[in-house]
């Protein structure tokens, strides 16, 4: 090691750059782990929203109450299923509903609703 390499490393000179270095790695981490710690929450929010939805669906349920079951417990046009999604504000035409968490994910649950235009004949929760 040349003299002024050594003097610049023992006097605490160019330091600052390596300090500046690990900041920078330490503040990216944090935010990779703050964005994947909130989708991950997010999905889970999601989840335990629609599985208690779909405790609180019974057969025998008025299409009234349901629909406004939905509302109360937030679950909007995001949790039916791709292949009905266009048809949620029309949901007293589809007899046949199944809502998920995450709509494009066939692994997770899916909350199965069967209705004949007037009260819900089936409800139940799937997991596959």
């Amino acid at each position: 090691m040349s003299n002024d390499a050594y003097d610049t490393v023992m006097k605490g000179q160019g330091t600052g750059t390596v300090r500046r270095t690990y900041k920078i790695i330490g503040v990216s981490l944090l935010a990779v782990v703050l964005v994947g710690g909130s989708y991950v929450g997010y999905r889970v929010r999601r989840e335990m929203r629609l599985e208690r939805f779909c405790e609180e669906v019974h057969a025998g349920m008025l299409l009234s109450e349901f629909l406004a079951l939905e509302t109360t417990r937030g679950i909007d046009a995001s949790y039916l299923v791709a292949a009905n999604r266009g048809d949620f504000s029309r949901q007293i035409d589809v007899r046949q509903l199944a809502f998920r968490s995450n709509p494009s994910d066939a692994d997770w649950g899916e909350c199965a609703i069967v209705h004949n235009g007037t009260v819900i004949t089936s409800a139940g929760w799937l997991v596959f």
